[in-house]
């Protein structure tokens, strides 16, 4: 039999990206580096606010509901967190952001319903939560693969629904489909807990969920007791919270300076990738965008621009 001489060069289908979403392929790559040291979270499942939604559209449904009927109910409270994370400013835009905020801009009450013409995304099934965020619940120990909580996920998300307005509630379990959310404190109070949640031991608690996972999986590789300890504690003594930020180098260093060495080596492998993809990435966007007529210059330049000083931490090094 003759082998096809492509044959040690073709990309593996199951590793395809779609090339119109990652142009470069950088998420091929990433998910080989990150998932060494994250192995239950992906890049679509990147907002802690996502979560607390997720787990309380489990929660709401009365026990016992067939899975369409929790499917709409989750459908409809998706609809009224991202109107309500909207209509109080939060710095992160909620999944289907962009119809949300068309219909809060129409002004008066607002339709939360399962219907194609009311959904904040082409496919809210599909491209939402339910899908995008089901899998790394599961795998963090929050959720069952039958989308029910764990006892752990249940113990966290029962005092968040007690935020949740009595009016909200009902369009939600019920299908009553009209509810308001503009200016409302209601809304606010919401929106907060969904980013910050309520206690402080809930978000440690949330947190270790996230980053540690339940290990052992054979879909995601698990990472070493090492690693998931040395994540937890560097996130706390580096006070970075849920909405900080802080480079890869900030944290290998931290992980160094404990002598984390699995950690600080795997840190050190994304760092290095990063070098790569992030100017690429940078770099394609930038002659995709307006910069046809751009000299070699002008390129470097944006790129610098964008991604500054971070390139040199990993040259100096080298």
């Amino acid at each position: 039999m003759t082998v096809p001489s492509s044959f040690f060069t073709e990309v593996d289908p199951r590793a395809a990206t779609v090339p119109s979403r990652d142009p470069v392929g950088a998420q091929v790559v990433w998910s080989a580096v990150g998932r060494q040291v994250i192995g239950n979270l992906t890049l679509s499942s990147r907002d802690v606010a996502g979560f607390r939604t997720l787990l309380l559209g489990y929660l709401l449904p009365v026990e016992g509901a067939p899975l369409q009927e929790r499917l709409h109910v989750f459908l409809r409270w998706e609809q009224y967190a991202a109107y309500c994370r909207l209509a109080a400013s939060d710095r992160t835009s909620p999944l289907g952001a962009r119809k949300a905020q068309r219909a809060i801009a129409r002004g008066g009450p607002l339709t939360l319903s399962p219907e194609s013409s009311h959904q904040i995304l082409a496919d809210q099934r599909s491209t939402g939560l339910w899908t995008l965020y089901h899998r790394a619940a599961v795998l963090s120990g929050l959720a069952t693969d039958d989308r029910h909580l764990t006892d752990e996920a249940r113990a966290l998300a029962e005092p968040w629904a007690t935020v949740i307005p009595d009016e909200a509630r009902r369009a939600v379990l019920k299908g009553r489909p009209k509810v308001s959310v503009l200016e409302s404190q209601e809304a606010t109070d919401v929106a907060l807990m969904l980013v910050r949640g309520q206690k402080a031991a809930d978000r440690v608690t949330l947190r270790n969920a996230l980053l540690r996972g339940q290990g052992g999986s054979s879909v995601v590789p698990s990472t070493t007791w090492e690693v998931q300890e040395g994540l937890a504690q560097l996130e706390e003594e580096l006070g970075l919270g849920w909405e900080g930020r802080v480079s890869v180098h900030r944290l290998r260093l931290a992980a160094r300076a404990h002598k984390f060495r699995d950690l600080d080596a795997r840190l050190r492998t994304i760092e290095v990738a990063e070098s790569v993809l992030h100017p690429a990435q940078a770099l394609f966007d930038f002659v995709l965008r307006d910069g046809h007529q751009a000299s070699l210059a002008q390129l470097a330049a944006e790129v610098k621009t964008r991604w500054p000083g971070v390139a040199g931490h990993v040259q100096s090094e080298s």
